[in-house]
């Protein structure tokens, strides 16, 4: 295999992507344990060497199939060892990666691959064979699809075997911290959610951050690694793998259908990354105090009664640590804080429980605490990060761990200084740590979409491919009217069926009498879901789409109601005022 050039290997330069961070290892440390996975019931360590040698046999494979430079490959379900070495070997051909929980309903699978148009999907087994292969005929970049039950990892590694490694060295070395490195797709109940940028940059700070929080709790080396039992597609999950192999600490990655306690106990890792769930079921139990001390004849039986006392109140702990392997001395989760006898059980154990709070949007946890007790969910900023509270007690961010934006989403990202509107609720307290107190209101100050009316309308308009965003108007006006935005590929290719001219504008195409017929089609079906009165009478179609950045979108991906009805208020008054003009005619 061809080495890598010495400068991009040197500790001292900054990665520029990724995949840096594979190659300096291999250099730095050719025989420290990078992995550890199992294989045919047994736990195998693969080295920094090992894993260089295997990110860049799948990385020439990744460039035989054709996958190019900024191409999408979605990866659906993949656990294991396959998932960091399918993740590093699309960073270092400079593709990007789209992680989809294995869970995933077909009908959002369908719109993520529509959504981003990949090169090549990734299958763990036949699950969703049938319908991606449905969407390989209609979307003709879909070129590979790749079943990982059948051949295994070498069906992509194959293909590539004669190509010479240079052909990836040149890849990675093209490759900047601004280039997107993922597109995660938050969990939700719609099908339609927008996917979330993250650059390799946005990763690389997010791990650095966590690694300098984590890094002086553990007490060893990093070479007793750390578990990650974590669903790969959580962005906390791609952190944590980017965190392992920068502070060069062993990864042990869960076993499919194993617990927690199972792995801990058969690897025994100083760090575990899990749910908050998981660690208040291990360490859930009741709590043994010292119990109370009888009255003693003499100074001996006391002293014995100490002994037994003391001895009934380690125990518990004893079995808390064998739980976790014995030498876990941090325990990383995010989500919900855990309950504070929990995370004190832990403590008094001599485990650290780490809580993190994060978005998509903020490349996973941007608020880290280790406070055993706390209201609320929250913490402080992560090394590098900036947080604040605006005046309407609205958690904002900036930092290199910021997300540039929603996937397909162009132009001005409409930020007020950098600072990002995560959507949720927050307070700071005298020591400055942040408390997260919920998630704001989408409809405060404004109509509501909560009533199963507007709803429903809003659902019927967003299933035609044409709408890429629908808010519906009721409450407080004259009648119901809605805003809508144009999906941004649908409208190109509406532009080509319909012979208009490539340098037609996103606001001459609104305007087009041929477009707005069918979205005035659109309207009729929907209001046809809908009792006459409640039907849509006007209607209004923006040319540029609600972006999260411009403060017109939650980090959920849901609107801001109020910010949109006052960005809008000129249109949406034009929009009833002809209505009232056709009303009098």
């Amino acid at each position: 295999m061809g080495q890598a050039r010495a400068e991009r290997n040197d500790p001292s330069v900054t990665p520029s992507g990724l995949a840096d961070l594979v190659y300096r290892n291999a250099h730095e440390a050719p025989r420290a344990p990078a992995f550890t996975h199992r294989v045919h019931e047994q736990w195998v360590d693969v080295t920094t060497t090992g894993f260089l040698r295997d990110v860049t046999a799948v990385a020439k494979g990744l460039i035989a199939a054709g996958v190019g430079s900024g191409d999408r490959v979605v990866v659906v379900g993949v656990g294991g060892y396959a998932w960091p070495l399918l993740a590093f070997a699309l960073w270092a051909v400079r593709a990007v990666v789209v992680p989809v929980h294995p869970a995933c309903p077909a009908t959002r699978l369908a719109h993520l691959v529509r959504d981003c148009r990949p090169a090549a999907v990734v299958l763990p087994d036949g699950r969703h064979a049938g319908e991606v292969a449905a969407l390989q005929r209609e979307l003709h970049d879909l070129g590979r699809i790749w079943r990982l039950d059948r051949e295994g990892i070498e069906a992509i590694t194959r293909p590539g075997a004669y190509i010479d490694p240079s052909a990836v060295r040149f890849r990675r070395e093209e490759t900047r911290r601004a280039d997107p490195a993922a597109i995660v797709y938050p969990a939700s109940t719609r099908p339609r959610v927008r996917g979330v940028v993250v650059t390799h940059g946005n990763l690389l700070a997010a791990a650095q951050g966590v690694v300098e929080v984590v890094g002086p709790l553990r007490g060893g080396d990093g070479q007793a690694g750390a578990l990650v039992h974590l669903p790969p597609a959580a962005p906390l999950w791609l952190v944590a793998i980017t965190g392992c192999v920068l502070a060069r600490a062993r990864a042990v990655l869960a076993g499919p259908g194993r617990s927690v306690e199972r792995d801990a106990r058969e690897t025994s890792p100083e760090v575990v990354l899990t749910h908050p769930r998981v660690l208040e079921r291990i360490g859930g139990g009741e709590p043994v105090g010292p119990g109370r001390e009888t009255p003693a004849a003499g100074e001996r039986r006391r002293g014995a009664w100490r002994l037994v006392a003391r001895s009934r109140q380690e125990r518990p702990h004893t079995r808390l640590r064998e739980a976790l392997g014995g030498r876990a001395t941090v325990v990383v989760c995010a989500g919900e804080r855990p309950p504070e006898p929990v995370a004190r059980r832990y403590a008094e154990a001599g485990i650290a429980v780490v809580h993190g709070f994060g978005l998509a949007t903020t490349s996973g946890p941007f608020l880290l605490d280790t406070a055993v007790d706390g209201a609320g969910t929250g913490g402080r900023a992560l090394p590098g990060a900036q947080v604040r509270v605006s005046a309407e007690g609205e958690v904002l961010v900036r930092g290199p761990l910021v997300s540039p934006g929603w996937w397909g989403e162009s132009g001005d990202d409409g930020r007020e200084e950098g600072w990002l509107a995560t959507g949720v609720r927050g307070e700071v307290d005298g020591e400055g740590r942040l408390s997260v107190r919920g998630a704001l209101s989408p409809t405060r100050g404004g109509p509501q979409a909560e009533d199963g009316v507007a709803l429903r309308l809003e659902a019927a308009l967003l299933e035609h491919p044409l709408i890429g965003q629908a808010m519906v108007m009721d409450r407080g006006f004259a009648h119901t009217g809605a805003l809508l935005t144009l999906d941004r590929d649908q409208l190109e290719y509406w532009r080509l069926v319909n012979g208009r001219s490539l340098s037609a504008t996103p606001a001459e195409l609104a305007a087009d009498p041929l477009l707005r017929e069918e979205i005035d089609q659109a309207v009729r079906a929907a209001n046809a879901e809908v009792d006459p009165r409640s039907a849509i009478r006007s209607f209004h179609v923006l040319p540029e789409p609600f972006s999260l950045h411009s403060g017109l979108v939650l980090a959920s991906g849901r609107l801001r109601r109020d910010a949109v009805l006052r960005a809008f208020a000129e249109e949406i008054a034009a929009m009833y005022q002809v209505e009232t003009v056709r009303e009098e005619q």
